[in-house]
């Protein structure tokens, strides 16, 4: 211990990557218990710490973890601190939608983003999350190009999943399948895995979209995609609607009728009948 009272900065620098590991991997009371006490760890690594508490309280009550956010206001005092906690108040504040108060937290973030890594990238990529929530689904939106060059491999995936449902919102299915096939696709750049959550969320919507289209290749890439995904109790709940449809759907009497369809030159409206409940998917799901 030091004369701070938190812990050897080494040792919570340590937490801190195996949490975001936890995190990533959705292991969620594992990454709590890493943080554990983390508002009182040495300044250059509490603010990590209190921001990726947040973010992982967030995976289950997102105003739970706004509470924890706003009652430890006083851990932030550099700019990327400030910069990571007004990004994170933000993605929590619209993830309960409320909009008004997420604009002003990005907007603070954004008067900062030109002082860390990656910061107009990520607020391109919060941007664009922001317009699918408007229902603007502009799949060319400048943003998606700048977001794609965040140095973390999830926000490419989650990019990429964001502009798929824009696709889909204006119909153009197999292009939702190509975006949803390139998200599972992302490798991830270092230690950090793809975020399980945004990888399930992505699994749920291919298989889907796969099923009811009768795309052979999106279902192909959805039953391998589910083959490589390890699930935890924490992820399951996605593991519940997607293996029914990845696994089993070769064997489905629904889509080999959809198949049938396609393949006698059914019209597009009689095709995209199944589809209807599928736009409001990404707002259901987005996090």
């Amino acid at each position: 211990m030091n004369v701070h009272g938190g812990a050897d900065v080494r040792m919570t620098a340590g937490s801190i990557r195996d949490a975001r590991f936890a995190l990533r991997s959705a292991h969620y009371d594992a990454a709590l218990q890493l943080l554990e006490g983390c508002e009182d760890w040495e300044p250059a690594t509490a603010e990590d710490g209190v921001v990726l508490k947040a973010e992982t309280l967030g995976r289950r009550d997102p105003l739970a973890a706004l509470e924890y956010l706003i009652g430890t206001d006083d851990v932030f005092t550099t700019d990327a601190g400030r910069f990571a906690r007004d990004v994170e108040a933000g993605r929590l504040y619209a993830s309960v939608r409320d909009f008004p108060s997420a604009k002003a937290r990005f907007e603070a973030a954004r008067a900062l983003a030109s002082t860390v890594r990656d910061g107009p990238a990520t607020m391109a990529f919060h941007d664009l999350r922001m317009s699918w929530f408007r229902r603007e689904c502009n799949p060319d939106a400048p943003e998606i190009s700048v977001a794609l060059g965040h140095s973390d491999a999830s926000i490419a995936a989650a990019v990429y999943t964001i502009r798929a449902w824009m696709h889909a919102s204006n119909g153009d299915y197999r292009a939702q399948v190509v975006d949803l096939k390139r998200s599972l696709a992302c490798e991830p750049h270092g230690d950090d895995p793809i975020d399980v959550y945004t990888a399930a969320v992505t699994l749920h919507a291919l298989a889907r979209v796969s099923f009811e289209t009768a795309d052979e290749e999106g279902i192909l890439a959805a039953q391998q995609s589910l083959a490589l995904l390890a699930w935890t109790p924490d992820g399951f709940v996605h593991a519940r609607s997607v293996r029914p449809r990845a696994m089993d759907v070769q064997r489905s009497p629904g889509v080999r009728a959809v198949r049938r369809l396609a393949r006698h030159g059914a019209s597009g409206s009689r095709l995209r009948c199944a589809h209807r409940s599928q736009r409001d998917l990404g707002t259901r799901r987005a996090r």
